[in-house]
């Protein structure tokens, strides 16, 4: 198991709770707002019983697939040191270990070669770890024409995620077979080991929080976590507005600035989701619209997205080796932290089937690069937090929007506003969660 790390403490890494790249309300949308006009919204989304994830090959799987393993002193001899000893000991004795016979009176001990040997068939049974995790997210968002080219404005995040946990045991305990079928025949054979032999066959998943604790983590359970997330701060900038035969053009250039706002969490809490990057980045972009003449009531768009992540600091907990699977508090640190890039691009229709009622449909190609860390310490490997830290993602996405707009100019309404529905579904991607969420916004104009 050199490189994995073992049972809960990993659970954490594979529920991430991805926020949305953008806003998860608006589609490629070029348009800025006239001079001296306001807009305010509020924009819920919400993510629901997320289990799965696309792996680094790109294929569907459990989040917990590799962590439902067996508790054999093997997967756990480099975290408690005497397991080794114990592995080693039984596997001098040269006795064998024969499933089959594990209800006779030998207790499943043998001489048969073919068997496994002692030390390398003992193990407790086999985790069952199961969990899956929800997000909900509410942005108040406001926009300021500041001329009639260029809108101004931000976004601030609430949110609230939820991580529920369970965990059991299950199958053959050959640890227990083993003391009854040697120890017992043999008192005061193994001295102090057999005090690491019967921690083994009475291992409950009490005694791997226990385990965790005394690494210096906190103790596993299902959480639900509230907080500000990150600080978005922005403008958009209407360069070309063109009217052509084909059709009418719209394009802007967009740029916004990420303010590290969100909490982040201890090491120790390994079920705990970070609510923010912690790190500033600044993001630029360009929307293009197009309305053809011969079929006005469908706009289609484009947009090209990068922003790119400043330096950084990371408090992380550094293996102190291969085997160094759940690594204690002493060998946290606070690291410096490159975040890789992000880059995604959308095209997209809208269709206006009425005057207050329109409907949208996105498709979305987003990547992240590689992060990179590094510390102060001599002899550490940090090049092994960078693994499957570079993500890709496909996304459709379909809306429905109703808009007042129209009945307001038409004197038939008093209040401008929209009232947007949209649904996400992650289509394929690598090293990331599969997270479908739908999202509702309440916009007013004034």
């Amino acid at each position: 198991m050199a490189g994995r790390r073992v049972s809960f403490a990993a659970l954490a890494l594979s529920l991430l709770i991805a926020a949305p790249a953008a806003d998860p309300a608006q589609a490629a949308d070029a348009r800025v707002l006239p001079k001296g006009r306001s807009r305010l919204s509020v924009v819920y989304g919400f993510s629901d019983g997320i289990r799965d994830v696309f792996n680094d090959k790109g294929q569907r799987e459990s989040a917990v697939k590799d962590y439902n393993i067996s508790l054999s002193a093997q997967n756990f001899s480099a975290a408690l040191p005497d397991l080794q000893n114990l592995i080693d000991y039984l596997n001098a004795t040269g006795l064998h270990y024969d499933a089959a016979q594990s209800g006779a009176s030998s207790f499943g001990i043998v001489t048969d070669p073919s068997k496994p040997l002692l030390g390398d068939a003992l193990e407790r049974g086999f985790l069952n770890v199961g969990g899956a995790g929800s997000r909900k997210q509410y942005n108040l968002m406001y926009q300021y024409g500041l001329t009639d080219r260029l809108s101004l404005g931000f976004s601030l995040p609430f949110i609230k995620q939820s991580v529920d946990f369970g965990a059991s045991i299950t199958g053959s305990n050959t640890a227990n077979d083993i003391y009854k079928g040697f120890v017992a025949q043999n008192p005061g054979a193994m001295g102090e080991l057999v005090n690491t032999l019967n921690m083994v066959k009475n291992v409950q998943i009490s005694t791997l929080q226990g385990l965790l604790e005394s690494r210096g983590y906190s103790r596993v359970t299902s959480q639900t976590k509230s907080g500000i997330g990150d600080i978005v701060l922005g403008g958009r900038y209407n360069y070309l507005e063109g009217d052509t035969r084909a059709g009418e053009w719209i394009a802007s250039a967009q740029s916004g600035v990420t303010v590290p706002t969100g909490k982040r969490f201890s090491p120790a809490d390994v079920l705990a989701q970070n609510f923010g990057q912690g790190a500033w980045d600044i993001s630029t972009a360009h929307i293009a619209n197009f309305r053809p003449k011969l079929a006005n009531w469908v706009m289609v768009s484009h947009s090209a997205n990068y922003t790119h992540r400043f330096a950084s600091t990371s408090r992380k907990r550094v293996r102190t080796s291969d085997s160094d699977v759940l690594p204690d508090a002493s060998t946290e640190e606070d690291l410096d932290a490159q975040l890789g890039d992000k880059f995604w691009t959308t095209i997209g229709a809208n269709f206006k089937v009425a005057s207050f009622v329109s409907l949208d449909f996105n498709y979305e190609w987003y990547w992240k690069g590689q992060d990179s860390y590094q510390g102060s310490r001599a002899g550490r490997d940090y090049g092994y937090l960078s693994d499957d830290t570079s993500l890709y993602l496909e996304t459709f996405q379909a809306g429905l929007t109703l808009s007042s707009i129209q009945a307001v100019l038409d004197y038939k309404f008093p209040l401008p506003g929209d009232l947007s529905f949209n649904y996400y579904l992650p289509v394929t991607g690598k090293n990331t969660v599969i997270a479908p969420f739908a999202a509702m916004e309440l916009a007013l104009y004034f």
